[in-house]
């Protein structure tokens, strides 16, 4: 059962299901990748920490089993450290 308040994962992906607002979605996440692309950083590895951000924000947003405390800091690290490798 989900926690009080927390947003059902079937609610969150219907809410976007307004043309508009799946536009302006688009546009951001492409806007995004971009930026990160530019920074420098080889295009899959920027993508792999993009995609690997973007499940660790939605497991914390809907509460599907985030990393916490020191797992938190290690994933952390770890995406930290393949960012380094790559400048």
């Amino acid at each position: 059962m989900p926690a009080q308040g927390a947003v059902g994962v079937g609610d969150r992906a219907g809410g976007v299901a307004d043309a508009d607002e799946d536009s302006a979605a688009r546009q951001c996440y492409e806007r995004w990748q971009q930026r990160i692309c530019d920074d420098g950083l080889d295009p899959a590895t920027a993508t792999l920490v993009r995609l690997a951000v973007d499940g660790w924000w939605m497991a914390r947003l809907l509460g599907l089993a985030p990393p916490r405390d020191g797992l938190h800091t290690e994933v952390r690290a770890r995406l930290t450290a393949l960012i380094s490798e790559e400048h």
